[in-house]
This record gives structure tokens, sequence and C-alpha cells, in this order.
């Protein structure tokens, strides 16, 4: 057996349970949200019905390049 990499412990140590056809389901304890990729990523969870479980653990950055006035109203997007 060859070692395993960095990306397949942390992968595999945050596995809650197999969903079958190489699903499964992870934990995750923090999000990183980004303004460019966020919205539409919460969009589609806002479809689906599946909402954030840990709110407390969601933190957010702007983009380098955006003003430092633009604010991600996190409590619209969660």
């Amino acid at each position: 057996m060859s070692p395993k990499t960095i990306v397949q412990k942390i992968w595999e140590s945050n596995i809650v349970d197999s969903l079958g056809l190489q699903e499964v389901l992870i934990y995750i304890d923090l999000h990183l949200l980004h303004e460019i990729n966020t919205p539409p990523a919460f969009d589609g969870l806002k479809e689906k019905g599946i909402k954030v479980r840990r709110p407390d653990k969601t933190l957010s950055t702007e983009d380098h390049n955006a003003p430092t006035t633009s604010v991600i109203d996190i409590k619209k997007i969660i």
C-alpha cells in the first residue's frame, strides 16, 4: 500500500457516512466564503432546501481588488 497524501488523510478523517456510488457525506467544520462564488453556492443550497448547520463557523473575505466598503451580508446568504 502506498503512503497517503495529506489531502487523502484529511478527506478520510472527515467522512461521516458512505452514500454508495462513490459518494460520501463529509463533516466540514469551517466555511470560508469568497464574495464571487459564495452567492451562487448558497443559492444552490437554498434551492435544495439545505441549510448551513453552523452559521457561527462561517467566515467571509472580500476579493483583494474590491474596495473595502464592500460588505457581504452573511445573514442574507445563509
